[in-house]
């Protein structure tokens, strides 16, 4: 069934091809509860301890990848970045070397070697995945 695949790739593969398909559904059974799902937002945001519970909730969302990925990405949307940003993201992710000098990419600030990816301010399109220090340098 899976054809030489585990359960999860199989999937993966089926939602990238059906990503369309899978956020239309979303969309229509939203529509469907919207009006249930929208009272028991306002229901909640009332709540006293809304805010800080919202805050833990989101606190740990972000240490996931799902988190890390999606503050991300809308970093880079806030950047002007007009790209394919999932196609990037993933290129971003599991890149090595930097494209202009060839040294070693690494995670974390303020580091010279730490991974980037580097946009035209003008256009927003994507120029490639650099270190620190080569993208300061280009600009």
């Amino acid at each position: 069934m899976y054809k030489g695949k585990t359960h999860q790739e199989y999937h993966a593969e089926w939602y990238k091809k059906n990503k369309e398909k899978v956020a239309e559904k979303g969309k229509e059974k939203y529509e469907l509860k919207k009006d249930e799902i929208l009272a028991k937002n306002a229901e909640n945001r009332k709540k006293d301890d809304y805010k800080e519970q919202r805050k833990e909730y989101d606190k740990k969302y972000n240490q996931t990848d799902n988190g890390k990925k999606t503050n991300k990405l809308k970093r880079w949307r806030a950047m002007g970045v007009k790209d394919d940003l999932d196609a990037w993201y993933d290129k971003w992710l599991n890149a090595t070397n930097c494209e202009d000098c060839d040294c070693e990419l690494t995670n974390g600030q303020y580091l010279k070697t730490k991974r980037c990816l580097d946009h035209d301010h003008k256009t927003g399109l994507v120029r490639g995945i650099v270190c620190s220090a080569c993208n300061n340098k280009r600009g």
